[in-house]
């Protein structure tokens, strides 16, 4: 997570059994808007090739920053 300069204020694993699935881009979706809120923003970086391609398809990669 970003805060409100941009600088990192937390930083996360994502990992699970199996691979990713929509659950996963919802779980991300309400992370991004609960720190919108305070006025962060989170960034998903080094993410599996297959989460990548459910947040395009889900159309949310405007929401969930995708770096790289």
């Amino acid at each position: 997570m970003c805060g409100p300069g941009g600088q990192a204020v937390a930083r996360y694993v994502l990992q699970g059994a199996g691979q990713p699935c929509m659950a996963t881009v919802g779980t991300l979706c309400r992370l991004a808007l609960v720190t919108r809120r305070v006025g962060g923003d989170v960034v998903v970086d080094e993410l599996a090739p297959r989460l990548r391609e459910l947040i395009e398809l889900a159309g949310v990669d405007a929401k969930v920053h995708v770096a790289g």
